[in-house]
């Protein structure tokens, strides 16, 4: 939220009680300063759109591929992230694989409607795919995965991720 030209206010947010705080900390960025948005809203023009597009410089960092094996796709892109979540909910955030799986619905739908169509914004686009990145993961993406039930509504979709990270020699 901008105050001024040369003061903005920083909130806070506890992603681990997943509530904003009131308590916004002023910071003034002076007549030469730098304003840096970070995050998955920042390229949206209702928040870009305050900046002087002269000024303004917007990257999309995102995993552009999945993986593939002989040619074959065997871990799409989206399921990528959905690792990616998944251990980082759990090891940040102390959310436990149900509940991911619970909002995962609803944040695919979130990006198609309102990060997606905002990447055209970028002046340029990072793949943040890494080759190494599901070894780094996949030994606590594996014990996640297999505390989902055979009755949770979940297990299908665990089951096939597990499948996917067999592929990939835990590090």
């Amino acid at each position: 939220e901008v105050v001024t030209e040369d003061i903005v206010l920083l909130p806070h947010y506890d992603f681990k009680t997943g509530i904003r705080t009131d308590n916004a900390q002023q910071i003034e960025i002076g007549e030469d300063g730098i304003v840096i948005f970070e995050g998955i809203h920042a390229l949206n023009e209702r928040i870009m759109g305050h900046a002087d597009e002269k000024f303004r410089f917007g990257i999309y960092v995102s995993p552009h591929s999945g993986f593939k094996k002989d040619g074959e796709l065997f871990m799409s892109k989206r399921d990528v992230r959905f690792v990616r979540r998944f251990v980082r909910d759990s090891w940040s955030r102390g959310t436990d694989p149900e509940r991911t799986y619970e909002m995962w619905g609803m944040v695919c739908e979130g990006e198609d409607k309102f990060i997606r169509p905002c990447a055209k914004y970028a002046d340029i686009h990072i793949n943040s795919t890494h080759a190494y990145e599901p070894g780094l993961i996949a030994g606590m993406a594996i014990e996640l995965l297999e505390k989902v039930q055979p009755e949770s509504d979940f297990y299908e979709k665990a089951t096939e991720i597990l499948r996917e990270l067999k592929y990939f020699d835990p590090i």
